[in-house]
């Protein structure tokens, strides 16, 4: 039986998944520093207070545009999935705290492993965001 024809069409598919995720994900950070700013100095929030708050916002549409976008199914199966998305939500604030705390781990292990700050701010993000990716593919979007 030859799968090759499945498999190019899965590659792709993995690949435009990748390209939405990062363009998804890139515009939900873009989001997350404007209103983290924002709150800072139009409101006069605490640091504490702005990120809080623009952390909780940024979950959000970070679900909701990887649900929409990245991990688009057809309509008949995105209104069928609509009733369940407090499933879908708990399962990404728990995939997204996982990667948080490898986000945050790695950061501090490189640095205390005399790694720089931009190398380390970037090794620990990238493996954060792969780990979110296949999260997301695989235990949150899941079919």
């Amino acid at each position: 039986m030859n799968t090759s024809g499945s498999t190019v069409r899965g590659d792709a598919k993995t690949l435009s998944q990748i390209l939405r995720f990062g363009i998804t994900g890139g515009s939900v950070t873009l989001f997350d520093w404007g209103i983290t700013t924002l709150l800072m100095i139009w409101v006069s929030l605490s640091s504490a207070e702005a990120r809080g708050i623009a952390i909780a916002c940024s979950l959000f549409l970070s679900w909701w545009g990887h649900r929409i976008v990245t991990f688009a199914h057809s309509k008949e199966a995105h209104h069928k999935d609509m009733s369940a998305p407090f499933l879908q939500i708990l399962r990404f604030i728990l995939t997204s705290s996982v990667c948080v705390a490898v986000n945050w781990g790695g950061f501090q292990l490189l640095l205390n492993a005399g790694v720089g700050l931009g190398p380390a701010l970037f090794c620990a993000s990238a493996a954060a965001a792969l780990l979110q990716f296949v999260g997301c593919k695989w235990f949150v979007y899941r079919r």
